[in-house]
């Protein structure tokens, strides 16, 4: 027999056999949903509301800080001020948006939603999900403002109605969210840094 069969035949079993052995680790049941081991937390969350006809700032709001290791900007340092004409200086059309502004030194990167079941959406917004932590990345409004101090920048506006209710998120300073890119998590949720 010569060489060339020898090796041909025992290339021949060595495929069988790893074909065999490939069979049997092959899954029997649909592969569980994939998990992510990078460690996130969900973001400061504020929901922020208006109603009666109520310009200026919120006639309800209410901020929710998770538990992580990092620094944060309070809560209450995101103005929210909505038709009203405090800023009508800044923006000739105050008296018909919603202005945010910044006063934390760090800058602020927000996403935005309408809450669902607000009733109509007259605004910039897209609607969040019933749970508004869930919404996907394609339905959060960006917001992007410098800190304070530093001008115009740190203050940006939004066409709105007057009754409005808003979900806003936001992360730890120098923490970014998850924009759906790690499994099993939220797209409002955060990477610490």
């Amino acid at each position: 027999m010569s060489f060339n069969h020898i090796v041909r035949g025992f290339s021949t079993a060595l495929a069988v056999l790893i074909m065999t052995s490939c069979g049997a680790m092959s899954p029997t049941s649909p592969a569980a949903p994939a998990t992510s081991k990078i460690k996130t937390y969900p973001a400061i969350s504020i929901y922020a509301y208006w109603s009666g006809g109520a310009a200026g700032a919120p006639t309800d709001s209410r901020g929710d800080v998770p538990n992580f290791t990092g620094s944060y900007c309070p809560v209450n340092s995101l103005v929210l001020e909505n038709h009203s004409t405090r800023y009508q200086s800044v923006f000739s059309n105050a008296s018909q948006v919603l202005v945010f502004k910044n006063l934390c030194n760090e800058s602020a990167h927000l996403l935005v939603c309408v809450s669902a079941g607000s009733g109509g959406n007259f605004s910039e917004f897209p609607v969040c999900n019933i749970d508004p932590r869930t919404t996907p990345l394609s339905r959060l409004a960006p917001i992007d403002m410098g800190p304070n101090g530093s001008g115009l920048q740190s203050t940006t506006w939004r066409e709105t109605g007057l009754a409005l209710s808003l979900q806003i998120y936001y992360c730890g300073v120098g923490d970014t969210f998850t924009l759906g890119a790690v499994p099993g998590a939220n797209p409002t949720d955060c990477l610490p840094h």
